[in-house]
């Protein structure tokens, strides 16, 4: 935490925070929904990216047959992409 949230958290306990607090604050959220944009489009562009290596065509089936259950659509690069993300994203949650 940067010593700015520090203390914009500090400024917010008390019983009266100042309109400036608020304002940070905003300001602080703000700029943390651009960085999670910023990660978002890193995340999308490496999961086409690695789509557009050679991948044999039944690992991409088996991953949809086995993390992308309820995908309808047989195998796409969407459908591959989506799949990725998903893969890594159960696998940070283990």
């Amino acid at each position: 935490m940067t010593k700015e949230q520090e203390e914009v958290i500090e400024d917010l306990k008390s019983l009266s925070p100042s309109e400036s607090s608020i304002d940070k604050v905003l300001f602080l959220i703000k700029e943390q929904q651009e960085e999670n944009k910023k990660k978002d489009k890193i995340i999308e562009e490496m999961a086409r990216f690695m789509t557009n290596k050679d991948i044999d065509e039944d690992i991409c089936r088996y991953q949809v047959a086995e993390h992308c259950k309820d995908e309808e659509y047989g195998v796409t690069t969407n459908v591959c992409i989506n799949c990725i993300k998903q893969y890594f994203e159960n696998k940070a949650k283990e």
